[in-house]
């Protein structure tokens, strides 16, 4: 060190760019690796205080209805099933899923299907967290394709989080192929 910094000027520039590389790759593994779970506790964060928030002002217009009826907090669920699938699995679920349980099920369900029911102009977070809280379960319909999809892992994670969240959501998996269970995450498994 003393022969290749000779002043002290030089050994700060040194020690400058070893902490800086070192900073920068810290922080690339650190995104590659804590991406997902820090953006899951986030919505989880923020769906929680939206919950306290809005439970608050829905206690406060129910009391301003009459009877006892309109002070229970118990909110409805807008769907029965939020359904989580690939893209390439579309023509399955379109024609095979949703007519047998919207239509001939018994009861006939309420599912909640990304192309036909987010809302135009939200963000699709907004949309895909919006969807599983507002479901009273989620299914996702597993391929190699939805295992390799960003979008289809960020919905089974937060349904995987509500589910252990609240202990009363289901998560029900449909294997439309053979899938080996090392190319499941650890937890489905």
């Amino acid at each position: 060190m003393e022969k290749l910094c000779q002043t002290d000027v030089q050994y700060l520039c040194y020690l400058g760019t070893a902490i800086t590389i070192t900073l920068l790759v810290s922080a690339s593994v650190g995104y590659h690796f804590a991406y997902w779970p820090c953006m899951v506790l986030f919505l989880q964060l923020r769906a929680y205080v939206e919950r306290k928030i809005g439970r608050k002002w829905r206690i406060k217009k129910r009391r301003a209805g009459k009877g006892k009826e309109d002070l229970e907090v118990e909110e409805e669920m807008k769907y029965d099933a939020f359904v989580s699938f690939s893209s390439h699995d579309e023509a399955w679920v379109f024609g095979e899923l949703a007519p047998r349980l919207e239509e001939q099920g018994h009861p006939r369900l309420r599912l909640c299907l990304h192309n036909r029911d987010f809302e135009v102009g939200k963000g699709i977070v907004d949309n895909i967290a919006e969807s599983i809280y507002t479901s009273e379960r989620t299914v996702c319909v597993l391929t190699r394709r939805y295992l390799r999809s960003e979008w289809c892992g960020l919905e089974m994670r937060m349904a995987t989080h509500r589910l252990l969240e609240e202990q009363k959501h289901r998560l029900i998996l449909i294997f439309l192929e053979h899938i080996s269970p090392f190319e499941l995450s650890a937890f489905h498994r």
